[in-house]
């Protein structure tokens, strides 16, 4: 996991509206990733093993989130227009959603946001299994324009309710472009050899309204 962000208070991005919203100071929880990391490669390694894969679609840069009682919103900021062949696999969420009665693929995540292709101006939300398949549970509002994307997430889909604020969110949450399914099921390593994964491999962000016990 990468070190805590302030979270901010209770912030509403409409997700029909300009992508200017998260530039607001009232957003806080503000993440980077490495650039120029999603380049093919063609080497030869340990043993004479050829590692070979494609360059990735998409090059992830800055990420931000944001919650209020009903939604979380996540933002995705690339280096370069964002393009999806529409095939899945490509900008898609990976959240923890803290809760203890889901089943966790990679021992951490429960929900996936875009991993299957998105329907119109919905992205489809998808419950990961611990073998790594996953089962359609609903859609999520998404916007992209240019090289900036937004999602919102509704807090009960993942079963996160605010129970007037009593209901702390502490997730974890991780974006992943360009990876490929074994047989139609994750695989975590996907992370490191294709695409860009922000942050890198299995790392996650944190977006917690939790004390850190730091």
């Amino acid at each position: 996991t990468m070190p805590r962000v302030d979270v901010g208070g209770l912030k509403t991005i409409d997700i029909d509206g300009d992508f200017s919203q998260w530039n607001d100071a009232s957003v806080t929880a503000r993440y980077t990733d490495y650039t120029d990391d999603a380049r093919s490669r063609s080497i030869y390694g340990f043993g004479n093993v050829h590692y070979k894969a494609e360059a990735g679609l998409n090059d992830f840069a800055v990420l931000k989130a944001a919650r209020d009682a009903e939604n979380l919103y996540f933002y995705a900021g690339t280096v370069k227009d964002i393009k999806m062949t529409g095939a899945g696999a490509e900008m898609t969420l990976f959240i923890s959603s803290g809760r203890s009665d889901t089943e966790k693929w990679a021992g951490k995540f429960d929900f996936a946001v875009n991993l299957e292709a998105a329907e119109g101006d919905l992205a489809v939300l998808s419950a990961l299994r611990a073998d790594g398949s996953s089962v359609r549970v609903g859609t999520c509002r998404m916007k992209v324009a240019g090289n900036e994307m937004m999602i919102e997430v509704p807090r009960a889909s993942l079963g996160i309710p605010f129970d007037g604020g009593s209901g702390l969110v502490d997730v974890e949450f991780k974006w992943a472009d360009t990876f490929t399914l074994d047989g139609g099921k994750l695989s975590v390593w996907s992370f490191y050899r294709e695409g860009d994964a922000a942050p890198l491999g299995r790392m996650t962000y944190i977006f917690s309204e939790k004390a850190s016990g730091k």
